[in-house]
């Protein structure tokens, strides 16, 4: 069963790694890409767990792999006489202004072969499954797409959408020049919102 060195060492082998966290019940291990200075409010203290930064440890205890050269998704692995080779450790974090990580889940990684839960950013539609999955390539594997979402209502000049009435009238269209001469000097204020100024749909 793998001990806290254990764990600590397979981090000092990964390049992305920053922190562990370890259960001395189960003699768990996880490796973290970031540590309790750059998210503290991440950092959440659970009975039975040892948290850890790897700057506390010396880089000597991964032998060979502490003077790698891997790549930021690379992971080091130690061979005889000193020698080292770099496979991949992981996909990266996905990276797009149109995905947001607000339902990442406790158990969910970017290593090789785990998955991560991802949706649309605010103004993006999804479609598809907010999941994605390491492929041992270090590709993210998913099929969610997230567009931009329509603006319509008030404002916009939109001509489907009723948004001001005056009586039994609807005025078209409903942009700002329309809103302010028809309704507030034809009709001296006579008139009401449907919705907000600009709607999200």
């Amino acid at each position: 069963m793998p001990n806290i060195l254990d764990c600590v060492e397979d981090c000092l082998r990964t390049t992305r790694c920053r922190s562990v966290n370890y259960h001395q019940g189960a003699h768990f291990c996880q490796t973290n890409f970031e540590n309790r200075t750059t998210v503290p409010d991440l950092f959440i203290k659970t009975p039975g767990w040892i948290y850890s930064d790897i700057e506390d440890w010396k880089k000597t205890i991964a032998g060979a792999c502490s003077m790698s050269n891997c790549s930021m998704n690379e992971k080091c692995i130690p061979k005889p006489f000193g020698q080292f080779s770099c496979v991949i450790s992981d996909c990266g974090i996905p990276s797009s202004e149109r995905f947001s990580m607000e339902k990442v889940r406790e158990w969910d990684a970017i290593g090789v072969e785990r998955g991560i839960h991802i949706t649309c950013s605010a103004g993006y539609k999804p479609q598809g499954l907010e999941r994605f999955f390491c492929r041992p390539d270090g590709s993210w594997k998913t099929n969610l797409k997230c567009t931009t979402k329509q603006k319509v209502g008030c404002f916009v000049y939109d001509y489907q959408h009723d948004v001001l009435q005056f009586g039994q009238y609807k005025i078209y269209p409903n942009g700002e020049d329309e809103c302010e001469d028809v309704c507030l000097l034809r009709h001296q204020n006579n008139f009401k919102y449907y919705g907000l100024r600009v709607c999200i749909v």
